[in-house]
């Protein structure tokens, strides 16, 4: 039949043009690797904003002319540019050693004898508050053990939302928060709920690797805002501004930041906020170390910012990182796509577990206690610290102190290792925080003499 024929026809040229699309995707990627090995000979940056973005209005005003939808356009520019900016980089990146990877290998020599001090985990050595375990084992006992709903219990959500209205002076309710398996999940629920392949993110540099890791496996991309020792860590606006394309879909912040312990303050954090609402891009805050902080210091939730998503946990402040148990607060239509993400994936938190966690803002003299403990931790080490050849910045809050070694030649994934090796002490390198090969992460975790004997045999490998 005719119909059949121009349809076969039909099929044979879509075919053929989309093999061809792909040809053309092919040559496009050897250019980018060519570009690469250019780039690297001549010590340029990889990223060239400028250049992106002249290519980005070309092809946007050609496809507007012949009627092609500008969101499909712009996300499928979106995954060309993440694909060309990763075949380039990936010859000369340096390999990133996370602190799960140090934690395992010290695990290691520890079957084989070897004690470690473990300064590479951000896990605080206290103990939950009592009042906690006490009432989770009454709750297992007491028969808490079915399903409950994907969000959390009514009652362990009102005592959130009772405890940040107090905290910050805001005014939030039940219905404005969920629990979720960590605050882990949350990020990545909260990523999830926002972001389709194509879309963009924008996190601040060093930062926690799961950000990243998540947009990647959202199949996002990631534009990386980088910050230094030299600025304070502090963030550009400029960059954040320059940054943001059609396809931006949310900002990350993570402040006290992990690993810098850097604080944004409430000017910078109101100016973000701005720049933000102006283009209605999400921002995710992930506030766990918020409590361990020892400057003035704002949530987002103060912001009442309508397009934002704050995530925290019990993890640090409370000493349960076994429980995994974390909150989100924010935008209703986002929580509510976070609840059901988190039903499909593992249906429920387990009720005794939010039962005890219900508990745990009743006693504030435990959080001053660890809080003041921790304050001491930062002075002992930043005053040995400050007697080697290493510079940083003293962190504002959070757990962590980010050193850098004084020659340029410093490795730090190499240094690590070694530290690991000879010495016995687990730190984390820089490259697991971005692209930070000259840094490692001291995570003050452990009592204050078990902190200073580790420092200690720090700067005797660096003598």
């Amino acid at each position: 039949m005719k119909e059949d024929a121009e349809l076969r026809r039909l099929r044979k040229e879509i075919r053929s043009t989309t093999l061809e699309i792909f040809h053309l995707i092919n040559k496009r990627m050897k250019i980018g690797e060519e570009i690469g090995r250019v780039k690297k000979s001549l010590k340029l940056p990889f990223l060239d904003g400028k250049v992106e973005r002249e290519l980005r209005d070309d092809v946007m005003q050609y496809c507007v002319s012949k009627g092609i939808d500008e969101k499909l356009v712009a996300r499928i520019l979106t995954l060309l540019f993440k694909e060309t900016i990763a075949r380039e980089v990936s010859s000369s990146k340096n390999e990133a050693i996370s602190a799960s990877k140090m934690f395992v290998r010290a695990k290691e020599l520890e079957k084989q004898g070897k004690k470690i001090i473990h300064l590479e985990v951000g896990e605080p050595d206290f103990s939950p508050p009592l009042k906690v375990l006490e009432a989770t084992k009454d709750a297992m006992y007491g028969g808490f053990t079915r399903y409950t709903i994907p969000s959390g219990i009514p009652e362990l959500k009102a005592k959130i939302a009772s405890h940040v209205s107090k905290r910050y002076n805001v005014n939030i309710a039940e219905k404005d928060v969920i629990c979720t398996v960590g605050a882990r999940f949350g990020i990545f629920a909260a990523m999830n709920a926002v972001l389709s392949p194509g879309n963009e993110v924008i996190n601040i540099d060093p930062n926690w690797p799961a950000y990243g890791d998540t947009a990647e496996f959202l199949g996002a991309r990631v534009r990386t805002i980088s910050t230094t020792l030299e600025k304070s860590w502090e963030p550009s606006f400029e960059d954040i501004e320059n940054s943001i394309t059609d396809t931006t879909q949310m900002l990350i912040l993570s402040y006290p930041n992990n690993p810098t312990g850097k604080v944004l303050s409430p000017k910078t954090l109101g100016k973000i906020v701005e720049i933000a609402q102006k283009k209605n891009i999400t921002i995710l805050s992930d506030e766990v170390y918020a409590d361990y902080c020892f400057v003035p210091n704002r949530s987002l939730i103060e912001f009442e910012y309508s397009n934002s998503i704050v995530v925290s946990s019990f993890s640090k402040t409370y000493a349960m990182t076994g429980f995994r148990l974390g909150y989100a607060m924010g935008n209703a239509k986002i929580l509510a796509r976070m609840a059901k993400i988190q039903e499909i994936a593992v249906l429920s938190l387990p009720h005794f577990i939010q039962v005890g966690a219900m508990n745990a803002f009743d006693d504030e003299t435990y959080v001053r206690r660890n809080i003041a403990e921790m304050n001491k931790r930062f002075e002992v080490a930043a005053k040995l610290l400050n007697r080697l050849p290493l510079k940083f910045r003293k962190p504002d809050g959070g757990l962590y102190i980010f050193p850098r070694g004084r020659d340029v030649k410093f490795n730090g994934n190499e240094f690590a290792m070694e530290l690991l090796e000879k010495k016995g002490v687990a730190v984390t390198p820089g490259t697991g925080f971005g692209d930070y090969p000259n840094f490692f992460r001291i995570s003050l975790n452990q009592p204050a003499d078990v902190l200073s004997e580790g420092i200690k045999r720090v700067g005797e490998l660096l003598r």
